[in-house]
C-alpha cells in the first residue's frame, strides 16, 4: 500500500512539474533563455526525485522518474534544455556513489541520446503522443535493464512489476506532455485573444484619431479658404484664380495693372488673351506642370493691358484646392522698372570704360543675333601703332589718351547705325552692315586721312587697318574677321616700324627745341667723339653707332613725367631705342653710358665689358660737363684755365670712372688742340 501511495505521489509530483514548466514557458519569450531555465528547473526536480525515491513493491530496488523528466525537458526544450537536465543528473548520481551507479549513468546518457534523436526527428516541432510514448518506452526499458544488471535486483517476483513500470512510465510521460501542450495551447489562445483585443483597441484608437484628423482638416481647410480669400483680395500683387486657363476670380490690383474698371470685364475670359502668341504656349506648359505636379513655378513674360500697352511681369503660379477641385493661383507684378535698369546694366557691361565704344561682349551678342537682312557686312580691323612705345616712354596715362583719341576718330568716321568695338589692348573692330566692298575701302581711306590730321605730342596717331566683307548668312562671320585681322597685321608690320622711326625723330627734335644751346652742345660732343674714335682707329660700323649714340643718348629727358615713375633719362631712352631697328644696336650702349670703369656704377658693369662707344661718350660728355662748370666758375674768379680744370677733374677719377687708355689718348688730343 505504501509503495502505491508513493507512486501516486510521484505521479502527482510530475504533473506539478509539468504545470510549473508550462507556466515558465509562457513567461520567457527568448528560446535559448527558456531552454536554459527549463533545463535547470528539470535538473533541480531530478535531484529532488533522486534524493527521495520510492521502493518497488516486493523488491528492494529504488525507483525515480529522472527518465521521464529528461524526456520531457529534451523533447519540449531541445538538446540544450535536455542536456542541462541530463548533465546535472549524471553529476548528482556519480556523486552519490550508491549501488548500481555505473548502469544508472549509462541509462542517463542513453535517455539523453534517445531524446535528442526524437527531437531531431521532429525537427523541433510538436512531437506526437506515439513518438513520446516510444521514446519513453525505450528510455524506461534501458532503465529496467540497468536495474537487472545489478545482481542484487535479480528477483524473479519483481519482473512483472518491472514490466508494469516500463508501460506506466511512458504513459506518465505522454500524460505529462499533453499537460504541457494543453497549458501552452491555453496560453497561446489567451495570448492571441489579448493580442486581438489590443489590435482592436489600437484600430479603434486609430479610427478615432482619423475622425478627429478629418474634422481638423475640414476645419483647417475652411480656415485656409477664408485666409486665402483675405490674402487674395488684399494682396499688393495682381492675382487671378484660374480654372485651367479661364479666369474665375480677379483682385483689385490686377484690374489696376491691366487698366480695367470692373472685374466683370475679366472674369470668364481666357488668361491667354493677355499674352502674345509666341508666349501663350510657354504659359500653358507652365500651367499644366503646376496642376499636375503640385509645384510652384515662376517666370517672366510680357503681358498687354486693355489698351495694348506692353507690361513686363514676374508671374508666380501655384495650385490651390477648393471643394475638392484643383485651381491655379496666378500672381503677377510689374517689373518694367527693374527690366529697364537691367537693360542699362547690360548696356554698361557692353561698353568699354576707357574709350566709350562697345566691347567684345557686345560684338559677341551682335554676331549671335545677326539677321539675313543685315548682310552684306563689312568688318574693318584697326590697330593703334606704337602703343607700347608710348606707354614705355610717356607712361600709361598718355597711352590711355592715345587709345581714347583713336576710338574718338573711329566713332566720328563710322556711319550711323554702324558701330565700333574695342577688342582689347590696341585693337578695334568696326562693323558696317548693309555695305559694299567699295564703301568699306572708302571708309578706310577717309579714316586714315583723318588720323593723319590728328596731331599729338609725338606727331600723329598711326593706325593700321585691314578689312573683309561677308555677303550673306552662309559665310562664317568669324572667318571674315580673321581675314580682316590678317590683312591688318601685314600692313602693321611696315607701318609700326615707320611710326617708331618718325616717333624718335620727333622726340629728338623736341629735345633740341626745349634748349636753345643744346644743338651747339650736341655738335661739340659729336665732333670730339669723332676725333677720339679716329685716334683709336675704330671701324666704320662702330663709328656709325657712336654718332647715333651721341645724337640720341639723352633724348629721354624730354619727358619729365618719367621721373614720377623713378625712371632716369638713360633708362627712358633705352626703352625707346631697343624698339627701333636703327637704334637697337646702341640700346645697351645708352643704358651703360654712365657705368664706371671700376664697376661701381648702377649696373655693376666694369672694364671692357662696358661698350666701347659708351666709354668714349662718357669721357667726352664728362669733359664738356666739367668744362661748363669751370666756365661758370670763371665768371667769378676770372683767372682760371677752364680746360685745365676740366682735364684735371677727369684725371683725378681716371682709374675709377674712365677707361685709362682712352682717357690718356683724349688728354693728348686736348694738349695738341690747345
Amino acid at each position: 500500500m505504501q509503495g502505491i501511495l508513493e507512486f501516486i505521489i510521484k505521479i502527482g509530483f510530475i504533473v506539478s512539474v509539468m504545470l510549473l514548466s508550462g507556466s515558465i514557458n509562457n513567461r520567457i519569450k527568448k528560446r535559448t533563455l527558456n531552454s536554459i531555465v527549463q533545463g535547470i528547473m528539470f535538473a533541480i526536480v531530478v535531484i529532488i526525485d533522486m534524493s527521495v525515491p520510492f521502493i518497488m513493491m516486493n523488491s528492494k530496488s529504488n525507483f525515480d522518474v529522472r527518465e521521464v523528466l529528461i524526456n520531457i525537458s529534451g523533447i519540449f526544450y531541445g538538446p540544450l534544455g535536455g542536456g542541462i537536465t541530463s548533465l546535472i543528473a549524471l553529476i548528482f548520481r556519480a556523486h552519490r556513489k550508491t549501488n548500481g551507479t555505473i548502469p544508472a549513468l549509462v541509462n542517463i546518457v542513453l535517455a539523453y541520446i534517445f531524446t535528442v534523436i526524437a527531437y531531431k526527428r521532429t525537427k523541433g516541432k510538436k512531437a506526437s503522443s506515439r513518438d513520446i510514448f516510444i521514446l519513453s518506452f525505450l528510455t524506461n526499458f534501458t532503465s529496467i535493464i540497468a536495474i537487472l544488471v545489478n545482481t542484487k535486483n535479480r528477483n524473479v517476483e519483481s519482473i512483472p512489476l518491472y514490466i508494469a513500470i516500463t508501460i506506466i512510465y511512458p504513459i506518465a510521460t505522454v500524460i505529462s506532455a499533453e499537460i504541457i501542450n494543453s497549458i501552452n495551447l491555453k496560453n497561446h489562445l489567451m495570448k492571441e485573444l489579448i493580442d486581438s483585443e489590443e489590435k482592436l483597441q489600437l484600430q479603434n484608437k486609430k479610427l478615432q484619431d482619423k475622425v478627429i484628423e478629418i474634422r481638423n482638416k475640414e476645419y483647417l481647410l475652411k480656415k485656409s479658404e477664408e485666409m486665402f480669400k483675405n490674402i487674395f483680395f488684399n494682396s499688393s500683387d495682381a492675382s487671378f484664380v484660374l480654372d485651367k486657363s479661364v479666369i474665375i476670380q480677379a483682385n483689385r490690383e490686377s484690374l489696376y495693372l491691366l487698366n480695367y474698371d470692373n472685374k466683370k470685364e475679366i472674369i470668364g475670359e481666357s488668361v491667354l488673351d493677355f499674352f502674345y502668341d509666341n508666349q501663350k504656349e510657354e504659359f500653358l506648359q507652365i500651367l499644366e506642370e503646376v496642376l499636375s505636379k503640385e509645384d510652384t513655378k515662376k517666370c517672366e513674360l510680357l503681358m498687354k493691358d486693355k489698351n495694348g500697352i506692353d507690361i513686363d511681369v514676374e508671374i508666380t503660379i501655384s495650385k490651390v484646392n477648393f471643394s475638392n477641385k484643383d485651381f491655379a493661383y496666378m500672381s503677377f507684378r510689374d517689373i518694367r522698372t527693374r527690366k529697364s535698369k537691367e537693360k542699362e546694366l547690360v548696356k554698361k557691361s557692353q561698353v568699354d570704360v576707357l574709350t566709350g565704344v562697345y566691347n567684345r561682349l557686345y560684338l559677341n551678342e551682335y554676331v549671335i543675333n545677326l539677321m539675313p537682312e543685315q548682310y552684306p557686312i563689312g568688318i574693318v580691323v584697326a590697330d593703334l601703332n606704337g602703343l607700347k612705345l608710348i606707354n614705355d616712354f610717356f607712361g600709361h596715362s598718355r597711352g590711355d589718351t592715345a587709345l581714347a583719341d583713336t576710338a574718338s576718330v573711329l566713332s566720328k568716321m563710322t556711319p550711323k547705325n554702324r558701330f565700333v568695338v574695342r577688342m582689347g589692348g590696341d585693337e578695334f573692330t568696326i562693323v558696317l552692315n548693309n555695305t559694299s566692298k567699295e564703301e568699306v575701302e572708302s571708309f578706310i581711306k577717309n579714316t586714315l586721312n583723318e588720323f593723319k590730321n590728328k596731331k599729338v605730342l609725338y606727331g600723329e596717331l598711326s593706325v593700321s587697318m585691314g578689312a573683309d566683307v561677308s555677303y550673306n548668312e552662309n559665310e562664317d562671320i568669324v572667318k571674315t574677321m580673321n581675314v580682316a585681322d590678317k590683312e591688318m597685321y601685314e600692313i602693321k608690320i611696315l607701318e609700326s616700324q615707320k611710326f617708331k622711326e618718325r616717333f624718335l625723330e620727333i622726340i629728338y627734335n623736341r629735345s633740341l627745341d626745349n634748349n636753345r644751346f643744346k644743338k651747339t652742345y650736341k655738335n661739340c660732343i659729336e665732333e670730339c667723339c669723332r676725333k677720339l674714335a679716329y685716334a683709336i682707329d675704330i671701324d666704320e660700323t662702330t663709328m656709325e653707332n657712336l654718332i647715333l649714340l651721341t645724337k640720341y643718348y639723352d633724348v629721354g629727358d624730354i619727358y619729365l613725367e618719367s621721373k614720377s615713375f623713378e625712371i632716369g633719362t638713360f633708362e627712358n631712352t633705352y626703352n625707346l631705342a631697343k624698339q627701333i631697328s636703327k637704334t637697337m644696336d646702341i640700346s645697351l650702349a645708352i643704358l651703360y653710358f654712365m657705368e664706371n670703369w671700376n664697376g661701381s656704377g648702377k649696373y655693376r658693369i666694369k672694364g671692357e665689358d662696358i661698350p666701347l662707344i659708351s666709354r668714349i661718350l662718357r669721357i667726352v660728355n664728362d669733359y664738356y660737363y666739367e668744362l661748363d662748370i669751370a666756365h661758370n666758375d670763371n665768371r667769378i674768379l676770372s683767372d682760371i684755365d677752364e680746360n685745365d680744370v676740366a682735364v684735371e677733374k677727369l684725371q683725378r677719377k681716371k682709374a675709377e670712372f674712365y677707361d685709362p687708355y682712352l682717357l690718356d689718348i683724349f688728354m693728348n688730343l686736348e694738349k695738341d688742340s690747345k
